[in-house]
């Protein structure tokens, strides 16, 4: 239990350092901010998932016709925050599991030139 509390957090510090690296902003302030048109793209993303399909939501996030990529990635970033907040059952009700969404935000945040953040706060664990 203590591990998984560890890895959330790691998890959440590590979104909260890109949202203010790439962002100069809080994952609030980026909530705030965000148009309605990308509110409406991230709950789409959101509602795959919830419906259990993950890939398809992360490959719709993915291939995001947006023009603005900084739009992109203000959406994905939360997208992936909304997602760590889930518990570990219900990322599993999913067949996922945390250590599956680090990868995931690892190949996010590399899609963007950041990967190796991923590494810095996690470094080997598993």
């Amino acid at each position: 239990m203590i591990q998984d509390d560890y890895f959330i957090k790691l998890i959440k510090d590590c979104i909260k350092f890109f949202a203010k690296l790439v962002f100069n902003n809080s994952i609030e302030e980026i909530e705030e901010q965000v148009s309605q048109s990308e509110m409406d793209d991230l709950n789409k993303y959101l509602n795959l998932y919830d419906d259990g399909k993950v890939d398809e939501a992360k490959e719709l996030m993915r291939n995001s016709s947006k023009s603005n990529q900084f739009d992109t990635a203000k959406v994905g970033i939360l997208f992936f925050h909304k997602i760590n907040e889930y518990s570990n059952q219900e990322l599993l009700d999913k067949n996922y599991s945390r250590n599956m969404l680090k990868k995931d935000i690892s190949d996010f945040m590399n899609s963007y030139g950041y990967g190796d953040i991923v590494n810095i706060y996690f470094g080997n664990l598993k």
